[in-house]
């Protein structure tokens, strides 16, 4: 795709005899790449249960960049990423929230959760939590990834659900990897 990126400023992608997408450059093959990112990775994630009140921790809500539902979020390189979730605890204790971002094909590049950054959970009634994170100035380069959210036991040592949302990161760089690092020539 690098080569394709330097020499070209519109791309046609077909796919099975049709255009899959047609445009500028960075767009079209940023698009093909997640693609067979996701052929390579089938996703999961549970269906929201509003309403469970079940005897396990799970994420019953969920919402990046502010909104909810399971269509991809399209980020700049270098936006500030918005999570919020609700987690629901059977036992009316705070759960931990676990939080990792993943590229499209299940590669790793950061996970945390509320008990290691010490967050605080808003409580919305007696066995709902809500969770809130903001990754500033996000530093991935264009691509797809995946961000996965884990309801926990209150010791963070079990984990019981995990829901998966998709976060497209669109821009112009010509370099390669999933994280743009600051860095000086000399």
């Amino acid at each position: 795709m690098y080569h394709i990126q330097k020499l070209c400023s519109q791309a046609l992608w077909l796919h099975q005899g049709t255009v899959q997408a047609y445009g500028d450059v960075f767009d079209v093959t940023q698009d093909y790449l997640a693609y067979h990112e996701r052929k390579q990775h089938e996703l999961h994630g549970p269906a929201f249960d509003p309403n469970y009140a079940g005897e396990a921790y799970r994420v019953v809500r969920a919402k990046v960049q502010g909104e909810e539902g399971e269509l991809p979020r399209y980020l700049s390189v270098g936006s500030d990423l918005e999570l919020e979730a609700d987690v629901y605890s059977p036992d009316g204790r705070i759960p931990v929230l676990g939080v990792g971002l993943v590229r499209a094909d299940g590669s790793g590049l950061f996970g945390t959760s509320s008990q290691v950054d010490q967050a605080k959970a808003e409580r919305i009634d007696d066995q709902r939590y809500r969770f809130r994170l903001r990754f500033l100035s996000l530093p991935l380069i264009p691509a797809n990834y995946l961000v996965r959210l884990h309801a926990m036991d209150p010791e963070g040592l079990r984990l019981f659900d995990t829901v998966e949302r998709s976060v497209v990161v669109r821009g112009v760089v010509r370099f390669l990897g999933s994280v743009e690092f600051d860095r000086a020539w000399e």
